[in-house]
Formats: C-alpha cells, structure tokens, sequence
C-alpha cells in the first residue's frame, strides 16, 4: 500500500512543479490502494490556506483546490492514527539525527506501522525514509 504526503495531495490539487509528475504517477496507481491520514488532511488544509494568504492562490483557486481535494480524498483508503503512532513519531523526533519535522515524523510512524510505502516529494522525507526500512517512492 502507498500512503500519500501531503505534498503530493498540494501537487494534485494546485499548480505546482511537481503537478504533472504527481498527475502521472497517481494516474499509474489508480488500480492500486493508495492510502492517505487525518493528519495529512489537516496539513493540506492549512497549506492550501497559507498559499491563499500569501497570495499564491486567489481565493476561487482555493475554493478549487479543496473541491478536488474533497473529490480525491474519496477514492483514497484512510489510515487511523492512534496514539502508539504519535508514540514512535515522538522518538523519531527525539533522535534528531534526520531532522525531520513532527508532522513528517507522523507520517514515518504511520507508514511503519501499517507497512506502507511513502509517497513524497518532500526531500527531507526522502532521505529520512531509508534510515527507518522504509522504502519511499517520489513520483
């Protein structure tokens, strides 16, 4: 199973480098289950409104964006993350040796503990997926 960053939810739903890439590769895996968390709802959300307020998106492109994120979001399988997830995102924090952020320490736990394979194009995420016996695609 693929568990999907919330780079990858912002690629497919914005304008960005990486859309066509991200566009490709999910239309590759459509067959496949493609997994995403409540957490990764919630930091696309906030992305997309802090592309709003910094101009990068007008307001009817916003709108848009969480429309076609709303529409996504059905065909993808939800991931439960519990507590012992937030647990071993707390020691991933606490070795410090990949810095990664908590909400990226999440989604290593979370794909750990469901035996998933990440999907980014996060760079940090990327190298730091390795050093945990995750194997990371970036599309």
């Amino acid at each position: 199973m693929h568990v999907l960053d919330t780079c990858i939810l912002i690629s497919a739903t914005t304008n960005e480098t990486q859309t066509e890439r991200v566009l490709q590769w999910l239309a590759r895996h459509v067959k496949e289950p493609l997994a995403i968390n409540d957490w990764t709802m919630v930091e696309t959300a906030a992305a997309l409104m802090l592309k709003q307020r910094q101009g990068l998106l007008t307001q009817e492109q916003h709108s848009h964006a969480m429309s076609e994120l709303r529409l996504r979001r059905r065909s993808f399988y939800r991931l439960e993350v519990r507590r012992d997830h937030f647990a071993l995102a707390q020691q991933i924090c606490q070795r410090g040796t990949h810095g990664l952020r908590a909400g990226d320490a999440l989604h290593v736990a979370v794909a750990l503990m469901n035996h998933a394979t990440p999907v980014t194009t996060d760079a940090a995420l990327l190298n730091a997926s390795g050093a945990y016996g995750l194997r990371c695609e970036a599309p």
